[in-house]
């Protein structure tokens, strides 16, 4: 376990620790690949389009072109989405699918490769533990609504963001490039740079450099960028969300804790309890994930960084959920697969608490109800939720081959995930 707890302060120069070999790195990348690829292999197979991905970005890029970079949605920028789009307008319809599905897959990707290169050796020292940790999220459970499509992709570059804020400076050229351009684009890809904004400031003034400030900077543009855009922009924001504290517990015990120890499919069952009906099971799993995770933030300085930020998503997506049914958005956001989007990040944030304070802690109750947290994820929680569901067969890329012969000025319907479809003119 000593390999776990090499201690190193959270801005060391990362020159002197031991980051990944080459041949490493490749490995641990390719291991990420292919437990994101096999937990969902149709989304690379047979690739369609997912929710806005037909709504908006692609219709939107070729009939616009580069001014659709310009068009706010939901009350903000969503560059990332846009960006493919105009990659994927040049193409046929039926080659739009396979190059979102692509690009949302690298972007996932990407927060566990960074994370695991030696970039991050300052904020965790131990290869071994940082692979587990990027291994663990790339497998982590209740994941459905955000996993390899592209118009979630932004909450897997916010992470990506927060890494690249907190991480060693750039010893290349390319890494100068490559972190400028990912926290620009994750900057201007939902409201993100907002929330990461406090964090850039209080890394840059805890050890101001050229580095620093030139993330600040860029991460400042791009918050002013999507406030003001926030602030002018309607959005369609619960009209009642029946909030409480008892209601908060539920959301953090079900959706955050008991999602990860067993298993999304799980909490229909958990919900019919009477223990959880009464309030009882919802507090205590709420207040021992809380008890933990604030032990995590208390002894490890870049997990509280971390927290902070997944705290502040969090209570902004409790406060102001979009929208899509009457009844109280707090009820609806217990059910599974219902806007988890939403806990995403807090989620990522848990995990990162049970699998540091498993294998970097010293020893105590704290690492003892980890560990057995831990055991539970990997024994229950990811082999339940391994596997995403299969949607059929809808005959996206035949339609897609009549879209081409259409006259102008056509329409056609044509099938998009999950379980949804969309209509678009020729």
């Amino acid at each position: 376990m000593r390999a776990f707890r090499r201690p190193a302060p959270l801005f060391a120069d990362t020159m002197r620790i031991d980051g990944p070999s080459s041949a490493a790195f490749l490995l641990g990348i390719a291991i990420f690949s292919l437990i994101t690829f096999l937990r969902w292999p149709e989304i690379l197979t047979h690739p369609t389009f997912w929710g806005e991905d037909g709504w908006f970005w692609w219709p939107e890029a070729r009939k616009f072109g580069l001014g659709s970079l310009l068009m706010p949605h939901t009350g903000y920028f969503q560059t990332d989405s846009r960006l493919i789009g105009l990659l994927a307008a040049p193409f046929p319809l039926k080659d739009g699918p396979l190059i979102f599905a692509l690009a949302a897959f690298i972007f996932q990707i990407m927060p566990p490769a960074y994370f695991l290169s030696s970039r991050c050796a300052a904020l965790c020292p131990s290869t071994a533990l940082r692979f587990m940790i990027g291994a663990i999220l790339c497998a982590m459970p209740n994941t459905w609504e955000v996993y390899a499509n592209l118009t979630n992709s932004q909450w897997h570059l916010a992470v990506l963001a927060f890494l690249i804020i907190v991480a060693s400076p750039p010893r290349t050229a390319a890494g100068w490039v490559f972190d400028c351009l990912m926290l620009v684009i994750s900057g201007l890809s939902g409201p993100f740079a907002v929330f990461l904004l406090p964090i850039a400031a209080w890394v840059t003034w805890s050890q101001p450099d050229k580095v620093r400030f030139t993330r600040f900077g860029l991460l400042f543009a791009c918050a002013a960028i999507q406030a003001g855009s926030i602030l002018q922009q309607p959005r369609d924001v619960a009209p009642h969300l029946g909030a409480s504290l008892t209601g908060l517990a539920r959301l953090i015990a079900g959706q955050i804790v008991a999602a990860t120890l067993l298993g999304h499919l799980h909490l229909p069952h958990l919900y019919t309890l009477s223990l959880w009906k009464s309030g009882v099971l919802p507090w205590i799993l709420a207040l021992g994930g809380v008890w933990l995770m604030i032990d995590a933030c208390r002894r490890f300085p870049a997990v509280r960084l971390y927290g902070v930020f997944a705290l502040f998503v969090l209570a902004a997506s409790l406060w102001r959920p979009l929208a899509w049914d009457n009844s109280p958005m707090w009820e609806l956001l217990l059910l599974p697969d219902s806007s988890v989007r939403y806990f995403y990040i807090p989620i990522t944030f848990w995990l990162v608490v049970l699998t540091t304070l498993s294998f970097a802690a010293s020893r105590g109750w704290t690492r003892t109800f980890a560990r057995i947290g831990l055991l539970m994820c990997l024994l229950v929680g990811i082999p339940y939720d391994w596997r995403m569901p299969v949607e059929p067969d809808r005959g996206f890329s035949a339609l897609s081959e009549k879209y081409e012969t259409l006259s102008p000025g056509a329409f056609i319907d044509l099938p998009m995930r999950p379980n949804t479809h969309f209509i678009l003119q020729k």
